[in-house]
Order: structure tokens, then sequence, then C-alpha cells
């Protein structure tokens, strides 16, 4: 075990930070939960980037956690967080921290939200990742889940501009769930995921002006009131959608990949905000799955499963949209491109969805 660091009186905050625990035990007394974590560390390292800027990355890892009590346990393997954050003003974020606690104790969003931005703008970018290896996840009779490895990134371009550049990802692999067949089906069983992976990406994205909509939109929201509550967060997800709208926002999805039991598939697609649009947007994706037929054969053999043969149902409706091909290896595939246009309209492989039995 060791730790080292540097703190800046000036700024009211750790600098530099290099920590490690080869042990760290905590348990409730009340509870007897407890939760064991092996070679642990945490570092901070800060970079005056000048002109009272710096540039600032921080790492958490443990090599095993182990969270157990009465009601179950969970177990994770080379748990990994990490940071870097890019031309933060840390002297002006300090100055920052007696207005933020009085908009808290005020509980009232829009003047919350207001310094929620000042915050934002006083960095120019944002990276962040978790990861962790395997994973068990048990309650105090058996196993409800596990998997092998899990990741989440998120990152955040040219916060201090008046548009940013927003990514994140999400993936996961080896997920298997042993009640998987009594919970969803047989059938069922056979289109859950055992690994996923996705990545998103969206530019022109007016953060400041989403935020400015938002606050204006919760003036006068009680917190403490959960209907008022719930009205704050659907306006501000409406905020969001009118600003995204106003600024021409692109998605864009790339990477996905799904394998499951019964298929594989890969999908990409993108969206663009558009005022002009029926829909308030337009775009397209690209689909591909592997084989519908063997897919259809797999669930159809389930017949005991009540759930088989409407999964067959939408199955056999996909097949008649599909534009079916033959891969590198010879086996045969069904590709979706799905479009909606400015009109509203969508069509799969340019045919109209069905509307109908």
């Amino acid at each position: 075990d060791h730790g080292a660091g540097s703190w800046s009186k000036s700024l009211g905050q750790m600098l530099n930070l290099d920590l490690l625990i080869k042990t760290l035990d905590v348990t409730q007394s009340s509870s007897g939960d407890d939760l064991t974590a092996t070679d642990v560390s945490y570092q901070i390292a800060s970079t005056d980037a000048g002109q009272g800027a710096f540039d600032q990355k921080g790492a958490f890892v443990a090599k095993q956690l182990v969270i157990g009590g009465k009601d179950g346990h969970v177990t994770a393997s080379d748990l990994s967080m990490t940071s870097n954050i890019t031309g933060i003003k840390l002297a002006e974020m300090a100055a920052l921290q007696d207005e933020w606690k009085k908009a808290m104790a005020a509980d009232k969003p829009d003047q919350m939200l207001p310094i929620v931005e000042k915050f934002i703008k006083l960095m120019k970018s944002v990276q962040g990742g978790f990861s962790v290896g395997q994973v068990s996840v048990a309650d105090a009779t058996h196993q409800m889940f596990s998997v092998g490895s899990f990741g989440f990134d998120f990152g955040a371009e040219g916060l201090d501009q008046p548009k940013t550049k927003l990514s994140t990802g999400l993936r996961y692999a080896g997920l298997a769930i042993p009640d998987a067949q009594s919970t969803v089906g047989p059938a069922g069983a056979e289109l859950l995921p055992s690994d996923f992976g996705i990545k998103f990406g969206m530019d022109d994205v007016p953060v400041a002006t989403a935020i400015d909509i938002a606050a204006k939109n919760s003036v006068g929201a009680d917190l403490t009131n959960e209907g008022a509550l719930m009205g704050v967060g659907m306006s501000m997800a409406g905020a969001i959608e009118q600003a995204l709208v106003q600024a021409a926002t692109k998605i864009n999805i790339s990477d996905g990949a799904i394998t499951a039991p019964a298929f594989t598939s890969k999908f990409s697609g993108q969206v663009l905000a558009d005022q002009a649009a029926a829909m308030g947007a337009s775009g397209s994706f690209d689909i591909l799955i592997s084989d519908l037929d063997a897919i259809i054969a797999k669930i159809s053999a389930h017949s005991d499963d009540p759930s088989s043969a409407q999964i067959v149902s939408v199955l056999q409706t996909m097949k008649g949209l599909s534009d079916r091909a033959t891969n590198a290896a010879g086996q045969p595939t069904d590709h979706f491109k799905v479009t909606l246009d400015t009109q509203g309209t969508t069509l799969v492989n340019g045919k109209p969805l069905p509307t109908g039995p």
C-alpha cells in the first residue's frame, strides 16, 4: 500500500494523486453486507495548460471486487474507470461551488441548470470510460446472470463552443442467463443477445441552447413533487429535441453488432434532425442478419413454446421485405435498408411497411 499526491490550496483540490491499496474491506454493521476489493489504485494527474486551464487525467482500477450479503453477491474482475478532461478551468469551477450549493438547496431546476451550463463551458473536452471483465450476479439461492466483459465510453469535444461533438459506445460479451428459457421461453431465449456492441456519434449538438430551453421550461417547478419532477424530465427531453432540430444535428450509429444463439447481425445508420421533415428527422439504417430461414427453423423447433408462432410470423414478414444475398463465406444473409424521408414515409428496401395482418 502507498499514497502520494499534491494539493492546491488556492484551487481547493487535489491536482495529483497516486494511491494503491492491496486489500480494501468494508462492512455495514447493521446488515452484515460487505465489500472486498483487491489491488485498488486511484490516480490523478494534472498538467498546467496555461491561462488558468489544466488537462486532467484520472484512473480507478480494481483487480477483484466482491460484494456479498444475505440477499446475494456480486463478483467482478478487472474493474476500470478512466477520465480525461482538457482545458478545465479549476479556479473558475471552484468559484462556482457556493452558487451551486445555494441552487441545490433551493431545489429549483431553473436555478441549477444555468450553473450546470457554466460548469460545462469551463471545459474543452471530456472523455470517460468504464470497463469490467467477468461479472457474476447471484441472489441468495442461485446465479441470476454472468457476463464475460462489459464496457461503456463517453466523449464530448468543444464543450466551450456553441456546438459540441458527442460520442458514446456500449458493448458486452458472453452474457449468460441460466433462467432465460423459463423467463422468456425457449423460442425467446434463442433471440437473446449474448454479445452486443454499438457506437453513437452526434455532431453539432447545441448543449448550451438545450440547457437554456430546459431552464426556461422548468421555471417554478417543485422538485419535491413527483408529478412536477416528471414534468421537468419531459420538459428537458423536449428541450433537447427542439435544440437538436434547430441545429440540424447529425446522429451516426456505427459498429452495431449482435450475436445470439439463433442469429448474428450487424447494423449502422444515420439520422439528421431536420425542421423541414414531417417527423422532425430523416435518415437511413443498414441491417444485415444471418440467414432468416435458419432462424425460422430454430424458432419453429420450439413448437411447445406459445410465443414460437408469433415470433415466426414476424420473421416471415421480415423475410418478405428482405434483400437476400450470400456473404464471402457462401452463407445466406438478409439485408434491410430502412429509410425515413422528409415526408415521413418509411421504406424497407424500397417497400412500404405492411399495414395489416
